[in-house]
């Protein structure tokens, strides 16, 4: 040791390959201490005993002094050297807080936890009457839950991560009764789905039971009901939740895959599957099996009921420079996506949230056995607003039960970002609609289009010409026809079921969107585009004669009104763009492609008539009636929907 002048003291000592030094400043009632060690043993648990040995109050003084520390892994390792030190948990410990506390460091059988309290800022004890004293929630350090060094939530983040896990899927689904939770182990994922009220059953399936009795120790607030009215103070002791502390990987193989152990059994099946494991991008073992295992997988579909859906957390969301998912660390998450689509899920939709604490924004994945629930996932601000109304459990202190969660969140997850549509046609070779030549075509406009009596006939109403001469290629009034008239699935349903009923207003505008428009199942259930430019009154070319027709199309089509079967109809969309189930470029872009400009199969003199084909827009159910219909159109024994009203209502006015 060294005194100093005037006073202070500085001491280094040595043992080995390890050190302890320690320089004192009294005047400034500061010391500061460095420890190295090259041995096996840890340095962070010695922290509380430094503490105790040198954060002592001055004489006369109660003021406990303020500890400031950090910790940094030296030297070199091997490149598949691992350890909690050298993920999250490392890189935090490096960061300089005002409040940096140890909460509890568990080893279970099967991870280690860690559990800290952290503090950027700590300015010491509020004054009475202040706004920090009125509202101490807002300023608790900031609790941080790592596993095997992995950081896994978040109290500040607790409801905007697990709230965007659970109630994008509850909400989209019409009545989930029966939930299953794979892994949820401090018990939030659990908290927000006992806090709908249609909720029967909810099984939790963790492996670590470990983990959820530190987490009800130490994590309180992350598995706290007691403020849902019809709960428990526990969420685990809610009537309605069991817990099973079982491999879910297993559970699920056992219980509805061919041949399982248990599948002879009768096992009620679930309307809802919550995947809150570990990351994909994790390097363990046990995330291989469970992104990647076929078997599983199927399990999972098997263990839905016919609209069943699952919700996944996929890890960090790719960078706008990334390559595709397949060839970096994200390659469980696209082998998880493809073996989905294996086992025929229907529907696929991929949304992120920066606001769930992790360093990056944050995936989330959900898939569907039937895509006419996507209508679902499309409701509108307002919808969503009803159903969280009417669902959402009340509380006992009067505070909504959602804190994060509304209806212009569920809004923002129905498009996918741009990152997901860019890593995902960087593949090679690249995924059908990626490619796209729009802006290079030439476009006519729509004053070089004039509407006038069909050449088709007086039964044929109005039809659209051209002024000019239109080239091979070019596009239509690719401008006009990028803002169609838009009936949603829930308008679609409210005008048919109030047409139905003769309501005269209302007939007429389903007139206007059955007549003029175009339906299609984009969206799930039916919904309408209406072309708001004059070409809506382009005809159809009857026999294969039309000259214009959607981009999507890859070759001229050969089948027509005349020469269809019933069974054609998936015959004739495989001659249209061949969308993935997944392909983030279609979920981006579904009112673009929906309501797609056409391009002329021909050159096109001026004061020709433009035709396209109807049959495109044919789909679903109404596909081979549809056919009939324009069939008899085009023979003469019958007219159009409009045509036939027009002349009836003229034929009224005139009586």
């Amino acid at each position: 040791c060294h005194n100093l002048i005037p006073q202070g003291v500085s001491c280094v000592g040595v043992l080995l390959e390890s050190h302890i030094s320690f320089h004192t400043w009294p005047e400034a009632g500061v010391i500061t201490l460095d420890l190295f060690t090259c041995g096996s043993g840890k340095l962070v648990p010695l922290v509380p005993i430094v503490e105790k040995l040198f954060a002592i109050p001055e004489v006369g003084s109660l003021i406990k002094p303020f500890v400031h520390w950090v910790h940094k892994l030296r030297g070199f390792r091997p490149d598949d050297y691992s350890d909690v030190l050298t993920k999250d948990l490392g890189l935090m410990l490096q960061e300089s807080f005002d409040v940096k506390k140890e909460i509890a460091s568990v080893q279970t059988k099967f991870q280690k936890i860690d559990i800290f309290d952290l503090m950027m800022t700590y300015t010491g004890e509020p004054k009475k009457g202040s706004y920090e004293a009125q509202h101490p929630e807002f300023f608790q350090p900031h609790r941080i839950v790592y596993l095997d060094g992995v950081i896994q939530s978040t109290r500040t983040h607790l409801e905007a991560y697990h709230e965007a896990l659970v109630h994008s899927v509850m909400i989209t689904h019409k009545n989930p009764k029966r939930v299953a939770i794979i892994g949820g182990g401090e018990g939030a994922t659990l908290k927000e789905v006992l806090k709908h009220n249609t909720l029967e059953k909810v099984q939790m399936i963790e492996i670590d039971e470990e983990m959820v009795i530190t987490s009800r120790e130490y994590l309180p607030e992350w598995s706290d009901c007691s403020d849902l009215i019809g709960s428990a103070k526990w969420c685990g002791d809610d009537e309605r939740a069991d817990i099973f502390y079982e491999d879910a990987l297993a559970w699920f193989i056992d219980r509805f895959s061919e041949g399982g152990k248990y599948a002879s059994e009768d096992h009620p099946k679930f309307d809802v599957i919550i995947m809150d494991a570990l990351d994909p991008q994790d390097d363990i073992s046990f995330a291989e099996l469970l992104y990647t295992d076929q078997t599983f997988i199927s399990s999972l579909y098997n263990a839905l009921e016919d609209d069943g859906m699952i919700v996944f957390q996929l890890g960090s969301a790719p960078d706008h420079r990334d390559a595709p998912d397949t060839l970096n660390i994200n390659r469980r998450r696209a082998i998880l996506i493809e073996e989905l689509e294996e086992v025929e899920f229907e529907s696929f939709h991929i949304y992120e949230d920066g606001n769930c604490g992790f360093e990056y924004p944050w995936t989330f994945f959900v898939v569907m056995k039937d895509s006419l629930d996507d209508s679902a996932w499309y409701k509108n601000e307002a919808e969503t607003q009803v159903a969280i109304h009417q669902r959402i459990l009340r509380t006992h202190s009067g505070a909504p039960a959602l804190k994060y969660f509304d209806g212009a969140t569920l809004k923002g997850y129905q498009i996918p970002h741009k990152v997901f549509e860019s890593t995902f046609c960087r593949q090679d070779p690249t995924p059908d609609g990626c490619i796209t030549e729009e802006t290079r075509i030439a476009d006519i406009h729509q004053s070089d289009l004039e509407v006038k009596i069909s050449g088709l006939g007086d039964r044929s109403g109005r039809g659209v010409f051209t002024k000019v001469d239109i080239k091979k290629g070019m596009s239509i009034g690719r401008e006009a026809t990028a803002n169609p008239v838009y009936f949603s699935p829930s308008a679609t349903r409210l005008i048919q079921h109030y047409a139905d009923d003769y309501v005269e207003e209302t007939s007429k505008v389903y007139d206007y969107m059955d007549g003029y428009g175009w339906q299609t199942e984009t969206m799930g259930h039916p919904s309408y585009y209406v072309d708001s430019s004059m070409q809506t009154f382009v005809n159809h070319g009857c026999n294969g004669s039309f000259n214009i027709a959607g981009t999507l199309l890859k070759a001229s089509q050969t089948i027509t009104e005349q020469n269809a079967k019933e069974s054609d109809q998936y015959s004739f969309h495989d001659n249209e763009v061949d969308w993935d189930n997944y392909n983030p470029r279609r979920l981006r872009h579904l009112h673009h492609l929906s309501s797609t400009f056409e391009v002329a199969l021909r050159d096109i003199k001026a004061g020709e008539e433009l035709f396209t084909d109807y049959l495109s827009f044919a789909e679903g159910d109404e596909w081979w009636t549809d056919v009939q219909d324009l069939k008899r159109w085009c023979s003469g024994e019958d007219v159009g929907h409009i045509t036939k009203k027009e002349k009836t209502h003229w034929t009224d006015s005139n009586e």
